[in-house]
């Protein structure tokens, strides 16, 4: 296990895949599609993170909802599919967003 430390000042311990990831900056990568979003408290799951957040935009992709997330002043992408009578997450709303840690990726910059 390691921890990417953020410039928003999150510490987020991820899996240790032996990359062999080079010391100094990176990112994190993760697909939209992965992360699951609520918008009332819960629980971690294991072998996740949770990142609380507010969405600041949504918009309608046919058969995705994608939300814009507000992370401490980043910016993070989470698609939700649409299902009729499903309600949408408003503008404001704080959400959890859960990724497991083994669909993050760390990009070096």
């Amino acid at each position: 296990m390691w921890v990417f430390q953020a410039d928003n000042g999150l510490a987020i311990p991820l899996v240790d895949n032996n990359d062999r990831r080079k010391p100094g900056s990176c990112c994190l990568v993760f697909r939209p599609q992965n992360v699951n979003v609520s918008a009332k408290a819960q629980d971690e799951p294991a072998d996740t993170i949770q990142l609380h957040g507010t969405v600041i935009s949504r918009e309608f992709l046919g058969s995705t909802i994608r939300y814009m997330v507000n992370i401490r002043g980043d910016s993070v992408f989470a698609d939700v599919k649409h299902q009729q009578g499903r309600l949408l997450l408003g503008i404001g709303t704080d959400v959890d967003l859960n990724i497991q840690r083994d669909q993050i990726i760390a990009v070096n910059t």
